[in-house]
């Protein structure tokens, strides 16, 4: 999923995927073999100024992305 934020620096956007995280990691899946916890891992880019090319943003989004997988 990409979720973009307009006209919010990388810090308020580092705070929400933060709260997302822990949101999702309160909740859980019940089933028949017991409840099922969710974990995410999340990567944050922000747009520098006078860029156009979405597909850099994407990339240094999807980067810090692996960057958090790796870290656990």
């Amino acid at each position: 999923f990409l979720i973009i934020l307009p006209d919010t620096p990388a810090a308020g956007a580092e705070h929400v995927a933060g709260a997302l995280r822990d949101d999702l990691g309160r909740l859980s899946i019940p089933t028949t073999s017991g409840a099922i916890g969710i974990s995410v891992s999340l990567g944050v880019a922000a747009v520098e100024p006078g860029e156009r090319d979405v597909t850099a943003v994407v990339g240094r989004a999807d980067a810090a992305l692996y960057q958090a997988k790796r870290s656990g």
